[in-house]
């Protein structure tokens, strides 16, 4: 690629394009009109030198070319006088250059100041409104455009005015409604009033930044003040505000409740007292005897996500992950989920009758985009910090009922999760004034402005830039980092150095400060310059309120201060000194340089604002004339259900998240040989050697709410509790919920049933059934309007319940996955008093029925006991699978637990009176589904009865070995094959993943998805599985660099096959390269060192290759002959980069993007051949279950390498395979298109081995999605086993 010499200290380096031609043709021709129009947008890379350019030796710019994957720099690069450039925002740096620059560092190129990647667009006739096209690789926030040359040489100089300024506004009436309209601050007439107040009292006018630091502490995201807020009953009596109401349930149930409302997270007691960690002295891995609790949080993102669906979901999942880890004095987040409730899709190749015409605003984002764009910033935040996401929910809705217009243009971005922490760091300490604070993690960029404020407002409401401006954007690498500081000081045994922590969310730093300082009933001085920044045109005010994420604020003692910062170092983690808590309570921000303050205020003023809000309850009149339900086509019917995207597959959501990451997941979404995602619950292992666990599940039913919102709101309740009965939970009480709530209060109405629907739920439900609510959040901005309020799109309201419990044996869970066996029976509870009312179901949308009854909580008093009694016959296993009834009713539960169990059913509902009406079989009453021995089944009815659910239960089907569901009601019977019902149920995914992956991969496996023979998993193998003690424990290294998250599963499977384990970070090497010689054994875990930036493990390699000293410890170490070796994943892309000092591997393969363009995580099959590896000894012929979690692990051989020889010259040991055996060559069971379907590589004397599945992941039972082997360990553990061998 050409390059070009702009002047001393800056050159330009040409790259590749940033769009496949394909794209780039769709967009020039709608751009252009269908009129010819030359185009070309190419990456380009802008070096900032600290000498002249032609006194860099000639290796240092070979490297810089080789890092930039620059192949052709003879020539020089020229430009056309119009040339558009695309870069990062005046006096910004991006998270990309942040990356790299930290590769060039590690590489040696200390003459590189910095590394820009910038776009060059050379298009004719170029209008602005080509950038701020939809699908245009151009981010307004943070990117700015300019024209020709000159106008890119001073991107590394350009200074501005504005740079660390403020101003007074005046303290009137006028102002501060001003500044409401020129900064979003959002101030109500109250906030104004009490300002005017205060600043009179101090006599003075109030600066810009206190203003807005103001309006997001006070701002209704941050204080709940709806929430908080008195209400009058009819009788004009005084009733507890709603968060009391909902506190009032931990207080009438504290069991098992460490934790509420008192910090980022709930805790939980768990059931755990062993815990697999490193000892942060002798940095070994060990196991230890702690008690571990558990943290449980979730959050929304919904306006940030409107806007933005990528960067709005993956700040949504970061922030969340931020909450679990700044929870006491430091937690470890574990694993995931998320939700969305979007408007209809409107899918390009599915528009379905009941999807009417599209009306929404231009300025938010389709339903559409975002579920094509959030889920994937969502899976690649947690992919790339490292944690499973495992459970969730997507509802898709749409209505019109006269003049309303119901639906979620708004959308709900639902993230949460559930995290560890130990009992000592369960509480936050006490701290004194003297303290020192620091902000640990990135530097401040100019995005996420306002962002508390805007999720306060209506969408719509606001202007439309700082709806833009209110959006954050992610780095996970970075927070992955600061996760490993935390986890440092977390695991000491002795004194943690962090006394307080806090994440940095909504308000920025002048939320997270303040608040640490009133939380330590302290106040503060913090220096403004000390502020880490990328970008130093920034005011005062955006550098204190900008909500650039990866950030937390600690309060660390001043005598720990080194041992903190030297965790900081280890972990290549930012870090700043910013200030000091101080005795007198004044906040003070104060600009170093000048002296002067841009804000000096009371604690007490900050905070001192209490909003007096009294809502009045209206009576509550609900219609009761509703309509009678139409007849159906029961195959139709049945047909168009299983196609609507709440009931069909979600696998569009699931297959791009990593769920094995941290080696801790029991139960992911997928279920069964089949791997169909139909899971109603997620479970994690407390730990590697336990049984014991940690479940979640979740529960919403917010179309209901139209009608009858308070019903809506019971049904999720008990619709996430029976989600979460399978998994083996001991009683109902055990459980603990999270209670996100939805709404758009704004008139008296909706007020009324908010209240009224937390006043049900907290005490008429809560209460009896002991159930706790210790978290949990508000969002109450759910109304979309636009053409000057002429059109609104109203959300019901929408409550969704997170529901976590302990797990005291994970292998008592069972799942939908129908058991084919003469037997056994599905049986259906009805839960309901055996009403079926269809109000509010997916039937009454897609046969467009509207004025239904809907379902309510029936057998209120009895649910207990019944959830009891079933809990126990679980844990019994009486119990063989399991389903609850709820989206699509009945009939899909079954059709759904029939394609879990790849089998044939028949179902006869024709003497059960109430399914006389087919329609009713589509009911979403509450109800569950499971299997039983036929000879217990009427054991079980008694029991039933005795419980007080009489003529509610029965028998209505059997399994068989055919493809089809058969179906007999009153009237007919019904004969439907496998294939139409999988074609139905898979269609939104199937056209999704057209739209957004490749469409030849996405075709494939719609292919293989329809044929149930081909995908059912299989695995066999003839070897057995014995752990052995040996007298001597070899060490062996676990070696990370930043980025690197699968570190504590690989220490594991080391540390149980009888090594001593340490945790080497590329930090001691570069200290003391002398460390390699102490061990035998070197693991290159998975991962996304430095963010991939340059290519996956690239820039891991070259920091290795580019230090002399450190190659050469290397090279040493591989030609030992008492040596070993593995590179998993990124491991693998690493030693790969490696081969050129790793002896014998000369055939390794280069690793390139997925075939299916696509991160793919999947459970597949492989087999292992006769190999050279030690690895692999005494396992050939062997075919077996593996996870792969990877967007780049497509094996490119040397052009002079053939693989088929590699096979027969005994240098492939695995091989990607069908169910049969056979070599795989189609996706997804070669899910990323490497030639002959080779996923491992060995070097010739079988020492050293790299592959793409996971091992480490799945060397316990326990760890695999499914499997057909018992006991504690998988046959992967055979490998690890081997690996010992070396030393016996």
């Amino acid at each position: 690629m050409p390059f070009k010499v702009l002047n001393s200290r800056t050159v330009i380096i040409g790259g590749e394009e940033v769009l496949p031609p394909k794209k780039a043709k769709q967009i020039i021709s709608s751009y252009s009109k269908g009129n010819s129009n030359s185009f070309s947008l190419n990456y380009l890379y802008l070096l900032d030198l600290n000498r002249p350019w032609k006194k860099i030796s000639a290796n240092k710019v070979k490297k810089i070319f080789e890092l930039l994957n620059i192949t052709n720099f003879s020539h020089s690069l020229d430009f056309k006088k119009n040339i558009v450039f695309l870069a990062p925002r005046n006096g910004s740096q991006s998270p990309w250059s942040s990356k790299t620059g930290d590769i060039f560092n590690s590489c040696n190129l200390k003459e590189i100041q910095r590394v820009e990647r910038i776009k060059g667009l050379e298009v004719e006739n170029f209008s602005e409104k080509l950038l701020l096209k939809e699908d245009f690789p151009f981010d307004p926030l943070t990117e700015e455009f300019s024209i020709g040359l000159q106008s890119i040489k001073s991107l590394f100089s350009k200074l501005s005015k504005k740079s660390f300024s403020f101003k007074h506004l005046k303290n009137s009436y006028k102002s501060y409604i001003n500044a409401n309209k020129k900064y979003g601050f959002g101030l109500n007439e109250q906030e104004i009033n009490y300002l005017l107040k205060n600043y009179k009292n101090l006599k003075r006018n109030p600066t810009d930044v206190e203003l807005m630091m103001f309006s997001q502490a006070n701002s209704e995201h941050c204080r709940h003040k709806f929430f908080n807020a008195s209400w009058k009953n009819l009788d004009d009596k005084k009733e507890p505000s709603l968060f009391q109401q909902i506190r009032s349930t931990h207080k009438n149930f504290k069991d098992g409740v460490l934790v509420a409302y008192d910090d980022n997270a709930a805790v939980i007691e768990s059931e755990s007292s062993e815990k697999f960690s490193l000892d942060t002295i002798n940095k070994e891995y060990q196991v230890k005897n702690i008690k571990h609790n558990i943290c449980i949080k979730v959050e929304t993102h919904n306006h940030p996500t409107a806007v933005s669906p990528f960067e709005g979901a993956a700040t949504g999942s970061g922030g969340e992950i931020r909450d679990e880890g700044a929870t006491g004095i430091g937690a470890q987040p574990k694993a995931g989920l998320t939700g969305y409730s979007v408007s209809y899709l409107r899918l390009d190749g599915l528009r379905e009758k009941w999807e009417f015409k599209e009306d929404r605003p231009q300025r938010i984002s389709s339903p559409k985009k975002i579920m094509i764009e959030g889920p994937l910033g969502a899976a690649s935040f947690n992919n790339e910090f490292g944690r499973p996401n495992l459970s969730g929910y997507f509802r898709s809705f749409e209505q019109k009922i006269g003049k309303n217009h119901y639906g979620f243009h708004k959308p709900i971005m639902i993230a949460g999760g559930l995290g560890s922490i130990t009992s000592k760091n369960t509480f936050k300490r006490k701290v004194k004034p003297g303290t020192k604070i620091i902000v640990l993690g990135g530097p401040g960029y100019l995005i996420g402005l306002g962002g508390g404020s805007a999720s306060s407002v209506q969408a719509g409401s606001s202007d439309e830039s700082l709806d833009y401006a209110s959006v954050q954007r992610s780095n996970p690498e970075m927070q992955r980092r600061c996760q490993e500081v935390i986890n440092l000081c977390s695991l000491k045994k002795n004194k943690n150095p962090i006394l307080f922590i806090h994440d940095v969310g909504a308000g920025g730093l002048s939320n997270a400060i303040p608040e640490l300082a009133k939380d330590c009933h302290l106040g503060a001085n913090i220096d403004l310059r000390k502020i880490p920044l990328a970008d130093n045109s920034m005011s005062a005010l955006e550098i204190w309120s900008n909500e650039s994420q990866e950030r937390y604020v600690l309060a660390v003692e001043k005598n720990s201060l080194k041992e903190f910062k030297e965790y900081c170092v280890r972990e290549k983690c930012p870090y700043a000194v910013v200030g000091t808590l101080t005795s007198k309570k004044i906040f003070k921000l104060r600009d170093s340089k000048n002296g002067k303050s841009p804000i000096n205020l009371p604690m007490e003023t900050i905070f001192g604002y209490q909003e007096e809000n009294i809502h009045e309850i209206i009576s509550d009149v609900k219609p009761n004339n509703f309509s009678k339900p139409k007849k159906i086509n029961l195959k139709k019917s049945l047909l168009d259900v299983l196609r609507h995207p709440t009931v069909g597959s979600k696998s569009f959501l699931i297959n791009i998240g990593d769920r094995s990451v941290g080696g801790l997941t029991y139960r992911d979404q997928f279920v069964g040989p089949h791997q169909i995602p139909v899971a109603d619950h997620a479970i994690t292992l407390s730990d590697f050697n336990t049984n014991s666990g940690e479940a979640m599940a979740m529960g919403e039913k917010s179309p209901i709410a139209i009608t009858n919102p308070t019903a809506a709101g019971k049904l999720a309740l008990a619709e996430a509790v029976i989600n979460l009965l399978p998994a083996g939970v001991a009683k109902l009480s055990d459980i603990k919920i999270s209670a996100n709530w939805m709404a758009s209060p704004d008139d008296s109405q909706r007020k009324s049933d908010l209240f009224n629907t937390v006043k049900e739920l907290t005490q008429k439900v809560c209460k009896p059934w002991r159930i706790a609510i210790p978290v949990g959040k508000d969002s109450l901005s759910m109304k979309t309007i636009w053409q000057n309020n002429k059109k609104t799109n109203l959300s019901p309201q929408s409550l969704v319940i997170s529901a976590f419990a302990k797990i005291k044996n994970v292998s008592n869970s069972i799942t939908p996955q129908l058991i084919n066996k003469d037997e056994l029976v599905l049986v259906y509870l009805d839960l309901s008093k055996n009403k079926k009312r269809l109000g509010g179901s997916i039937l009454a949308e897609v046969t467009q029925q509207t004025n239904l009854e809907t379902p309510n909580l029936e057998n209120l008093k009895e649910f207990p006991r019944i959830y009891n009694f079933l809990a126990t016959n679980i844990n019994k296993k009486r119990i063989y699978s399991f389903h609850d009834i709820s989206d699509g009713g009945l009939v899909v539960s079954a059709v759904e637990m029939m394609l879990a169990g790849g089998c044939g059913l028949n179902l006869d509902f024709s003497k059960i009176s109430f399914f006389n009406d087919s329609s009713n079989l589509f009911s979403e009453e509450l109800g569950v589904l499971f299997q039983i021995n036929n000879k217990d089944f009427s054991g079980f009815k008694k029991d039933f009865t005795r419980l007080g659910l009489k003529n509610s239960f029965f028998r209505i089907g059997s399994t068989n070995d055919s493809d089809d569901l058969c179906l007999k009601t009153n009237n007919q019977t019904l004969r439907i094959n496998h294939k139409e019902l999988m074609n139905s149920w898979s269609c939104v995914s199937y056209n999704i993943k057209l739209m957004r992956d490749n469409k030849e991969t996405t075709k494939q496996e719609h292919k293989f998805l329809l044929n149930k023979k081909r995908s059912k998993l299989f695995q066999n193998f003839n070897f057995k599985v014995k752990k052995t003690f040996h007298r001597t424990t070899p060490k062996i290294a676990i070696l990370r660099d930043q980025g690197v998250n699968s570190h504590l599963e690989m220490a594991a499977a080391f540390s149980q096959a009888g090594f001593k384990v340490i945790d080497l970070h590329m930090r001691d090497l570069f200290k003391n390269s002398n460390m390699l010689n102490n061990f035998k054994g070197l693991a290159f875990p998975g991962g996304f060192s430095y963010g991939d930036v340059l290519g996956a493990g690239k820039g891991w390699a070259q920091s290795i290759k580019s230090n002399t000293r450190l190659k050469e410890k290397f090279i040493e170490f591989f030609h030992r002959q008492d040596t070993f070796a593995l590179g998993i994943c990124n491991g693998c892309q690493v030693m790969s980069e490696l081969k050129e000092l790793i002896p014998g591997s000369a055939h390794w393969p280069k690793l390139e993007r997925n075939d299916s363009n696509r991160f793919e995580a999947r459970l597949v099959q492989v087999r292992i051949n006769k190999s050279n590896s030690n690895f692999f000894k005494d396992m050939e012929g062997a075919q077996l279950l593996v996870p792969v979690n990877h967007g780049e692990g497509k094996m490119v051989f040397p052009k002079d390498t053939c693989p088929k020889k590699m096979i027969s010259d005994n240098l492939v040991p695995l091989q990607f395979c069908t169910n049969k055996g056979t070599e795989a060559k189609e996706f997804p069971e070669n899910p990323n298109g490497s030639v002959d379907g080779i996923t491992a590589v060995t070097n010739t004397d079988g020492r050293f081995l790299i592959m793409m599945p996971h091992p480490e992941r799945s060397f316990l039972n326990n760890q695999l999605s499914w499997t057909n082997e018992k006991g504690k360990y998988s046959p992967w553990f055979r490998l690890f086993l081997n690996s010992r061998k070396f030393y016996s």
